[in-house]
């Protein structure tokens, strides 16, 4: 167990111990924790399982990117499956555990897997399970697939949608996304920011340009309390944008409250915003990169930007002797923060050729070890990292005459930065490779849109200080106003970082060794390289191929790495081979969010019948019909329902029946075409029916299928009116406008589903005709 809480630091409040569980075990943290922040200050490294081999896994990042720490909260009707514990705050009394292993995280019957993986590489189910048929093997692998388990009481909590209308609406609360919407709230707009985190600020609450420089924190502070007094601002924390559609359409997941406080307060769990935006500013920051290298999967193999997130941001160290391998001269300056704060860096290693910026310099003269021109090519350890084979680069190649063997508990790598794109290519603009920082970046918006800050490739804060800014005053000068001037700035202290290099994968030292590029999906190096050999060479054939960048990862992490190991294969660059749709969800969001309060009678409210209450009075028993509570029969008093049935069927058969009918469909057709729609609509002619006439109709689909059947009557030249089933009348409905909204545009016809307008009764029977006395 390596990770430790820090004497000093952090965001947290130290005086706020929480009590919390993990895997059955009593754990500690404090207010401000996450789930993942504490259980690494409590020394727990295995946090998970991988999906398909059931390796031992730890954290990866600190945030939405984490493929591996996820995790079952809460019991009985308030569990909820596979959750990042990166993105769960921390409160008293949580329960936890992993997910995927079984009988616990720490000794998995599924591990034998990993010892048959060479007998089970990417694509292996499309090949092996073909003979002699699918439906042998197909239970054993739905019951083996999946993570988490779905409770099977009904969820206990409560929750809501809101649907808002602003005229800018920021997506990302980092520096960014406060210059932007500090400009636009000046402006009078009215505005809307969204972050998922729990206050704004984003790197600036914890990458502090040198540990010395908190000038970021408060601006962060400073500025949030600036949009918090603004009565044009609406401000959305602990919210994840994880939709953005078409006319600029944007959903937000919030979680509002912890279980816990759910006991005391009825209040809602989670909260879906449905935004309608005139305009959108994307500041939703940039993902640091995996470096792809031999057993680059084992707990204690992190990105360096999590590490400096948790040390600075919760007071807590992810190990206590480092080696940091990176590309890029960030990772030095995070390492900085790292050694200032208490952990040992025992090397830095950069596969660059004597890197001479402002960052490296700074971390030799501080007296960190450097060794360039090298890679990590093994790691050691099993369920923690025990140390690092390095080994002095050879082109592409590894000298392994000139290699050595470090000890430490600890790999930070971080192979550069990633725009989060996700949002960007869901609203349907388009991507181009930028070959600076080796990554896709936007190129052009297709909606109301201007992205700024990381996720357009302006890695420093300066950069993304200005581009947020000119981004609110575009869009405030495209609706009219001016953009006002805040009267708050930052101007940050920051040295110039040095372009990182096109370095994606390591060589390994021994054949048999695997380099891992999706770690949620247990993807490796060679099975991107298999798929290039079995001529899977397009971006969407290698994703559903290897599995590479699906499910809730979204290839957050993977990607990049993924595909420039396919161009290498196919000899063009990465730019050439592309990027795969992100989709919708960007992070999941749970059921119970997307459903609200549709849930029981107000998912599908039963409607009733104009005379329920008479015929409650005559005893009918009812039942549920297409949606509408009707009477069964009228039982008398030791009467069975079959006898009240045949009982009824006598009495109408040899007298006279009353039937209620208002269930049946009502669908009102009026216009100069509405015959020649209807002729379309129903197998039967309409348009020769002559008004105050009826005729029965078949409805049958493009396919000659037919779906419903009724009656429809002509009650003038321009005016129908047709009955459906009772089940029927709003697929009816939706059809007739599906038809003539897309495809008959040009007939004159208006539908109206009158339904529940109009009560009718059927008479019936030898005797229905003669006058009531």
């Amino acid at each position: 167990m390596s990770g430790y809480r820090l004497a000093k630091g952090g965001l947290v409040d130290r005086g706020r111990r929480l009590s919390f569980s993990f895997g059955g075990k009593s754990h500690f943290g404090f207010e401000g924790d996450t789930l993942a922040s504490a259980l690494i200050a409590e020394g727990v490294d295995v946090v998970g399982r991988s999906f398909k081999y059931h390796r031992p896994r730890g954290f990866v990042g600190a945030g939405v990117e984490e493929p591996n720490g996820i995790v079952q909260v809460g019991e009985g009707s308030r569990s909820t499956p596979n959750i990042k514990a990166t993105t769960i705050p921390l409160y008293d009394g949580l329960v936890a555990r992993s997910v995927n292993a079984w009988p616990n995280v720490n000794f998995d019957i599924g591990a034998v897997n990993d010892v048959m993986k060479r007998f089970i590489p990417a694509g292996f189910y499309y090949k092996t399970f073909m003979w002699p048929h699918w439906e042998i093997f197909e239970p054993t692998i739905r019951k083996a697939a999946g993570l988490g388990w779905a409770p099977e009481e009904p969820d206990a909590d409560i929750y809501d949608k809101r649907h808002i209308h602003c005229d800018i609406f920021v997506a990302g609360g980092g520096p960014a996304g406060l210059a932007a919407a500090l400009a636009a709230a000046e402006s009078g707009l009215d505005v809307v920011i969204a972050d998922d985190g729990r206050t704004l600020g984003g790197s600036l609450l914890w990458d502090r340009l040198g540990h010395d420089d908190e000038a970021g924190l408060r601006f962060a502070k400073e500025a949030t309390a600036r949009l918090e007094a603004a009565p044009n601002v609406t401000i959305i924390t602990g919210g994840s944008v994880f939709g953005y559609y078409d006319h600029n359409y944007l959903a937000v997941r919030q979680l509002i409250k912890s279980p816990a406080s759910h006991r005391e307060n009825r209040g809602p769990a989670e909260r879906v915003w449905k935004v309608r935006a005139q305009r959108v500013i994307l500041a939703t920051g940039a993902i640091e990169r995996p470096l792809v290298f031999a057993n680059n999967d084992r707990p204690g193999v992190m990105l360096t930007a999590a590490a400096q997130e948790y040390a600075m941001g919760y007071g807590t160290a992810v190990g206590r002797r480092a080696i940091v391998f990176a590309n890029n001269d960030y990772a030095y300056r995070a390492a900085l923060s790292l050694h200032d704060a208490g952990v040992e860096i025992a090397l830095i290693v950069d596969p660059r050729t004597n890197p001479q910026g402002v960052w490296p310099t700074k971390a030799r003269t501080a007296g960190l070890a450097v060794q360039d021109s090298s890679a990590i090519v093994d790691v050691h350890g099993e369920k923690r990292v025990t140390g690092a084979t390095v080994a002095r680069l050879k082109g592409e190649a590894a000298d392994l005459g000139d290699r050595r063997e470090v000890a430490c508990d600890t790999i930070l790598n971080s192979g550069g930065w990633t725009p989060r794109v996700h949002l960007f290519a869901q609203s349907g603009g388009k991507l181009q490779y930028d070959e600076r920082f080796h990554a896709f970046r936007p190129k052009m918006s297709v909606q109301k849109e201007a992205s700024a800050g990381a996720c357009a490739g302006a890695f420093t804060v300066s950069e993304a200080l200005d581009q947020g800014r000119a981004a609110a005053v575009a869009a405030c000068q495209a609706l009219g106003k001016p953009a006002g001037t805040p009267g708050l700035s930052y101007a940050p202290h920051e040295e110039e970082l040095e372009p990182q290099a096109a370095f994606f994968r390591a060589p390994i030292l021994k054949s048999g060794r695997k380099a891992w590029v999706d770690f949620q999906n247990d993807v490796t190096a060679t099975d991107v390289e298999l798929a290039a050999r079995e001529n899977y060479i397009s971006v969407e054939h290698l994703k559903r191929y290897t599995t590479l960048g699906m499910a809730s990862d979204q290839g957050k992490t993977s990607n990049l790495n993924g595909f420039a190991i396919m161009a290498k294969e196919r000899g063009i660059d990465v730019g050439g081979v592309g990027t795969t749709k992100f989709r919708p969800p960007y992070e999941p969001a749970t059921l119970g969010a997307i459903v609200g309060r549709r849930v029981g009678e107000f998912y599908n409210p039963i409607r009733r019948l104009p005379t329920e209450r008479l015929q409650k009075e005559l005893g009918a028993d009812f039942d549920d019909w297409g949606g509408w509570a009707r009477p069964n029969c009228y039982p008398k008093p030791g009467e069975s329902h079959k006898d009240a049935i045949h009982r009824e069927v006598r009495s109408t058969r040899s007298s006279v029946g009353l039937f209620e009918g208002s269930p049946l469909g009502k669908i009102e057709v009026s216009g100069q075409d509405a015959g020649t729609f209807l002729n379309r609509i129903f197998v039967n002619t309409a348009s020769t029916l002559k008004p105050g006439k009826a005729r029965y109709g078949i409805m049958a689909n493009e396919n000659g299928i037919v779906f419903d059947d009724g009656v429809f009557v002509r009650l003038s030249d321009d005016l129908f009116l047709c009955s459906t089933t009772s089940g029927g009348a709003d697929h009816m409905y939706a059809w007739m406008e599906e038809w003539l909204q897309c495809e008959w545009v040009d007939l004159d016809v208006y539908v109206a589903n009158v339904t529940t307008a109009w009560a009718t009764f059927a008479i019936a029977g030898p005797q229905s005709q003669k006058s009531p006395r």
